[in-house]
């Protein structure tokens, strides 16, 4: 997000089955596909402030390596889906389409129009 006062935090998450995703090609976690694959899942992030960060986590080596590589691109099917998610609630598609209605970012709604 292009905001000096938020950012966002991306949710890693082992069986994501839909398209908002960044799904890891290279990561250890690969289990049975057809329940899902690993990757960053774009409707289970939030909305934070810098000082909501904490400094200390540890993350999969391929992971890292594949999420610097795709930094661009997170980012930018980020900043798409938030876009999708907006426009979902003046349509009223936000309560039919669960890819929209079980998202995190509904606690975080006007934060978003905010920043947009």
């Amino acid at each position: 997000m292009n905001s000096p006062n938020y950012g966002e935090a991306y949710t890693f998450r082992t069986n994501i089955k839909h398209k908002y995703a960044f799904i890891f090609k290279t990561s250890t976690r690969k289990t049975d596909i057809s329940k899902g694959e690993p990757g960053i899942d774009y409707t289970k992030s939030v909305v934070i402030k810098e000082t909501d960060i904490e400094r200390h986590c540890a993350i999969n080596k391929n992971e890292w390596i594949e999420i610097n590589k795709n930094l661009n691109t997170i980012t930018n099917n980020f900043m798409d889906y938030i876009k999708k998610f907006i426009a979902s609630i003046a349509t009223d598609d936000f309560k039919k389409l669960p890819v929209f209605k079980y998202s995190s970012l509904q606690y975080f709604i006007e934060d978003i129009k905010s920043i947009l």
